[in-house]
């Protein structure tokens, strides 16, 4: 399965979590920002990514919380970093649990990450 079909896959067996972020920020629902889902950056597929602010935005479920999981995380972030993105990582319980919150959250990053540009 080359990238583009393992990506379409993604797509269509998206977590709770990532459909629920999905329906909050698609169609420049949140403050009219365009956001892909599972789009490709170099060898990496992020959850979601808004090339304007190159902000990426990714649901972590609890296999997260495995230390070699989280230190792959930590050297992909890096990694992401260097290309000048912004990682911001959304914990699935929390977007459950405090929808809201997590909206309000990116928003914020949002906010900073214009301010950044001026």
């Amino acid at each position: 399965m080359n990238s583009k079909e393992f990506r379409r896959w993604l797509r269509q067996n998206a977590t709770f979590s990532e459909m629920r972020l999905w329906s909050g920020i698609r169609k420049r629902q949140i403050m009219n920002k365009k956001f892909r889902r599972q789009h490709g950056i170099n060898n990496y597929i992020v959850d979601f990514y808004c090339a304007e602010l190159k902000l990426i935005l990714e649901v972590d479920g609890n296999h997260h919380d495995d230390i070699i999981v989280s230190e792959n995380d930590f050297l992909r972030d890096q990694e992401l970093e260097k290309l000048g993105c912004h990682v911001l990582r959304i914990d699935a319980i929390e977007l459950k649990d405090n929808y809201d919150q997590v909206i309000h959250e990116i928003e914020l990053k949002i906010v900073e990450l214009e301010n950044e540009a001026i």
